[in-house]
């Protein structure tokens, strides 16, 4: 199986490449810092220490306090854990809302648990939520939750979750917020105010397994039973050494400087090279590393599988949902309709990343497609 170049992979979105500051950390704390931190000798109280060294950092980082912090396994264990705490205070009556294009971790966590009583909020054409939409929603007796996560994974759109929390605050609903896309890529200002906060490290080039969720000093019910870690909120041995790595991963990633000229250009060459093809909310704020292309033609698992060949890794969209054949949720919600959403690849950069690599990208499409295109025209003169 040929090793996947990091300069080449274009699919951050779904998980990045490992840091080396977070491989460092990582490995140091396999070597010294391997004890349980709930053990009371040595090494354990050592581990402890650690362990609130860090959960420390991460609020400082995201403007927290420390206490309203909780170490999960990563936004699933997180986004699991808030619907669950709502569910258990529910009565037949209530309801959660969540954005039409929140990610499967959430919509299928909500629809476990509250059934028919889930309402979807609607975005429009570029997958913005609507708040007249929402204001709608607020109006309804018995809402327990809004749940609108801060950027859509696969379009990068930016969501108006500040504006969402004030109409939630105002109508005294509690808010949540996936914040895993956000995280290293946009600064945290003003996320703090969300009453839940769930979110991951992987994608920003730290370890899988580890993530985050921060309760505003609510008394929330654990997902998991079975001990007393993170003072009670969620049981099971913490994982000291990822936890250290994803730290290391996260403060290196918020002290760069996000860009979006490398991907504005791409944009623009693969619209030169490839003829009709449209960029998904090019017009709306988005993250600054992803572009959602519509191309003109050929279904995407034909372009993603050639550019396979030639060394890229790009995506389809949330690889939570890659296994569903049917067309995205996400571009259903924004009224494309299945023949289009099948022609929609998602390139997503990160750390490793250069301007060189996206331009190289660019070229490879164009490539892609004249191949493609060549052979299109052969199997049609062939029919004839």
């Amino acid at each position: 199986m040929r090793e996947i170049s990091t300069e080449r992979y274009f699919d951050h979105n779904a998980t990045a490449p490992l840091r080396a500051v977070a491989r460092k950390a990582w490995e140091e704390a396999l070597e010294s810092f391997w004890s349980n931190p709930s053990s009371p000798h040595a090494g354990g109280v050592r581990c402890r220490a650690l362990l609130e060294q860090a959960r420390e950092s991460l609020g400082q980082v995201l403007q927290v306090s420390s206490e309203d912090l909780v170490f999960t396994s990563g936004a699933t264990e997180g986004n699991n854990s808030v619907l669950a705490h709502f569910f258990a205070q529910a009565d037949s009556l209530s309801t959660v809302a969540v954005s039409a294009v929140e990610h499967p971790s959430v919509l299928h966590a909500a629809k476990q648990r509250f059934g028919g009583k889930v309402i979807p909020v609607a975005v429009d054409s570029h997958g913005v939520l609507s708040l007249d939409a929402l204001a709608e929603v607020l109006n309804q007796s018995n809402l327990e939750l809004v749940s609108v996560a801060a950027a859509n994974n696969e379009t990068g759109v930016i969501q108006p979750w500040s504006d969402a929390l004030g109409m939630c605050r105002e109508a005294k609903v509690p808010f949540h917020c996936d914040v895993t896309q956000w995280l290293g890529r946009i600064p945290v200002e003003g996320l703090a105010c969300c009453d839940f906060l769930t979110g991951s490290f992987h994608k920003l080039g730290g370890p899988k397994g580890v993530g985050f969720m921060k309760t505003t000093g609510l008394d929330s019910t654990p997902l998991l039973f079975g001990g007393e870690q993170e003072r009670g909120r969620r049981a099971g041995t913490e994982n000291l050494p990822a936890i250290l790595a994803a730290l290391a991963a996260l403060e290196e990633a918020v002290s760069e400087v996000s860009d979006s000229s490398p991907r504005d250009l791409f944009e623009s060459r693969v619209q030169e090279l490839v003829p009709g093809t449209e960029i998904l909310a090019k017009e709306v704020e988005r993250l600054p590393n992803v572009s959602a292309l519509m191309l003109s033609a050929f279904e995407n698992l034909r372009w993603i599988n050639r550019l396979d060949r030639l060394g890229f890794a790009v995506s389809t969209g949330s690889a939570c949902a890659t296994a569903n054949e049917a067309p995205s949720h996400v571009l259903a919600a924004m009224g494309l309709q299945p023949e289009a959403a099948r022609r929609v690849i998602r390139v997503s950069g990160g750390w490793s990343n250069n301007a060189e690599n996206w331009d190289e990208l660019a070229d490879s499409l164009g490539s892609v497609y004249r191949e493609l295109s060549k052979e299109e025209d052969s199997s049609q003169v062939v029919s004839l």
